[in-house]
């Protein structure tokens, strides 16, 4: 059984996002970003990947973890690492990862989005 195929999908709420998360691009350097919090080669939950989820699921009312997850397996941002299972759709719908990446470290700065923002 296909635990995603249960979350619920709305376009107007996506293209909302899509335009709010654009903005977002004008003011973070997503690079800068992502090389505060190294991680290896086949990692696809970095810190810019990680604050669109978070940005998708405050712009969905609280959507799900399953949701942010369903999402980014079906039109990953163009920041987001390049990876084989993203990239091929068999990147697993379990959240325990997405539920890790969200307690980000904080720069020596504060937030790391405050330090990344141009």
């Amino acid at each position: 059984m296909d635990v995603l195929s249960d979350v619920p999908v709305d376009a107007a709420l996506d293209r909302e996002f899509d335009q709010a998360f654009g903005l977002l691009n004008s003011l973070v350097d997503w690079r800068q970003a992502d090389k505060m919090m190294p991680l290896g080669p086949a990692a696809i939950y970095t810190a810019s990947v990680v604050l669109w989820m978070l940005v998708y699921q405050r712009m969905h009312a609280g959507a799900t973890l399953q949701a942010a997850v369903k999402h980014l397996i079906e039109a990953p941002p163009d920041h987001c690492p390049p990876n084989k299972r993203l990239r091929d759709k068999t990147l697993s719908g379990n959240t325990g990862a997405f539920s890790q990446a969200r307690s980000l470290p904080k720069s020596p700065s504060g937030s790391p989005v405050r330090s990344a923002t141009r």
